[in-house]
């Protein structure tokens, strides 16, 4: 994410980068590679394609760091939302069977365990997530599963006709589809943010072709042309290259 050490790294590559073309236009006529990708011509659209791609990565960071906050903020305040709903069926039929579903679904919302409701159920079955999955987003998933649940249950009571808009059972349904599109767009963006990372890491890092493999072959060129002990080759060692981790 922007600000990490790796992140500063990306960029001082992108920015090394720019400032040996520099110097190799500082040579003269005395620099001509043989190599097309090499000259100098190549070597600026090679920037400006690593500037193009490193905004893309950080936009899409942006992105995805305001829809993962819009999504923290709906998930816990549904948790608030379910509670009321369940204090408002518990009030509706103090009797009602659905009562105890709906504090089971409640706990499980809120990230607790209450026991089972029946073995073999769909409410244990919901829990079953994807291992392929991160531990977070089977979170979202499964607090979705369990909202959705709890207002089967809410259904299953006559009595239950509240006044307040949020919490009837449209009310409910429509923060139901609230949850699902905000979390859905979260993966989204997340899945376009792996995308552009892997194309900037293609693009800086590829062996032979990379933005830091044609700089490498640079100063191998600036060596030959002034040799190892040369001013020019160190000089051009001041800009230096790493592969960084995400």
């Amino acid at each position: 994410m922007p600000g990490t050490n790796s992140e500063t790294g990306h960029y001082k590559n992108v920015a090394n980068f720019q400032g040996l073309i520099h110097f190799c236009e500082s040579l003269g006529t005395a620099y001509q590679p043989s190599r097309p990708d090499m000259i100098i011509p190549q070597l600026k659209e090679y920037y400006n394609k690593a500037v193009a791609i490193m905004e893309q990565v950080t936009n899409a960071e942006i992105m995805q760091s305001q829809s993962r906050q819009n999504r923290n903020n709906l998930f816990e305040d549904t948790k608030k939302l379910a509670a009321r709903a369940s204090n408002t069926l518990e009030i509706a039929n103090p009797a009602s069977t659905a009562i105890k579903t709906s504090k089971y679904y409640i706990a499980k919302i809120r990230g607790r365990r209450l026991g089972v409701v029946t073995p073999g159920t769909e409410a244990t079955k919901a829990e079953d997530a994807p291992k392929t999955r991160s531990v977070s987003q089977t979170s979202y998933d499964a607090t979705i599963t369990h909202f959705e649940k709890l207002i089967g249950a809410i259904l299953t009571e006559p009595g239950y006709a509240p006044n307040e808009a949020d919490i009837t059972i449209s009310g409910l349904q429509k923060r139901l589809a609230e949850l699902k599109e905000v979390n859905q767009e979260t993966v989204r963006v997340t899945g376009q943010l792996k995308l552009l990372i892997s194309q900037r890491d293609q693009m800086l890092y590829t062996p032979m072709t990379g933005l830091n493999a044609v700089a490498l072959s640079v100063k191998q060129y600036i060596k030959v042309v002034y040799g190892a002990g040369s001013n020019e080759l160190r000089a051009a060692n001041m800009f230096s290259f790493r592969k960084v981790g995400n």
